[in-house]
């Protein structure tokens, strides 16, 4: 590679030209989620590692939070331009409400691990 092809990147890191440009041009298709998931990381006070749509309730609630905030931008945005975005829920799902869908879920599923041995 020659210095032309050559930058230094936010962190100081020297980087080719097209490998950062690829990487602007791929997170640009991301952005909308990751402000999304930010938001509803500071709306159920979430600090630390949790996996979203994990196997945790925690989780599980993040994901929920995070999917009606972006369809509640995309929907804002839609109604703005005058199209509707396909797929768009037509309700907004609650973490209360998507809780204990999975809980009843997962009881209905045999999932649910009884404390001692049924007979």
């Amino acid at each position: 590679m020659k210095q032309d092809a050559l930058m230094t990147n936010k962190r100081g890191k020297i980087v080719s030209k097209r490998g950062s440009a690829s990487g602007k041009r791929k997170y640009t298709k991301i952005e909308e989620w990751v402000e999304c998931l930010v938001e509803a990381r500071k709306a159920l006070h979430i600090t630390g590692f949790v996996a979203v749509n994990g196997r945790t309730l925690q989780g599980k609630a993040l994901y929920v939070k995070t999917k009606a905030l972006r369809a509640a931008r995309g929907s804002a945005s839609a109604a703005a331009s005058g199209f509707a975005e396909p797929g768009t829920p037509a309700r907004r799902t609650s973490v209360a409400a998507a809780a204990a869908g999975l809980s009843a879920q997962r009881r209905s599923s045999g999932l649910a691990v009884a404390p001692w041995p049924t007979g």
